[in-house]
This record gives C-alpha cells, structure tokens and sequence, in this order.
C-alpha cells in the first residue's frame, strides 16, 4: 500500500500516506505516535492512572 499509485497511468499519482496520517491522528485527537492525548481522554472520561501498571 505504501508505493500503490492513486491513478496507474500516472507514475508520480503515489498516496500521501504520511500526510494522511498525521491528520488522521490529529481528528483522532492522538500524539504522533497513536496515543492519545490527555485532553481526550478527559474528553472520553478516561483516566490515564487506570491504564497504568
């Protein structure tokens, strides 16, 4: 998926996976690792000490 064309007739038409990424992960309202970011969890009702060891 990384090196698949948008448009196979055109060569330069790659997906802008990292682009697409880091707006994913901003909606998501997640650092650029994927985790997300304390304000979410607030926003969830999560709290981050009941995921911790």
């Amino acid at each position: 998926m990384v090196n698949e064309l948008e448009d196979p007739q055109l060569p330069d038409s790659k997906v802008p996976l990292a682009i697409l990424k880091r707006k994913y992960y901003r909606i998501r309202g997640w650092d650029q690792s994927g985790v997300p970011l304390a304000k979410t969890l607030r926003r969830l009702g999560l709290v981050l000490r009941d995921f911790l060891i």
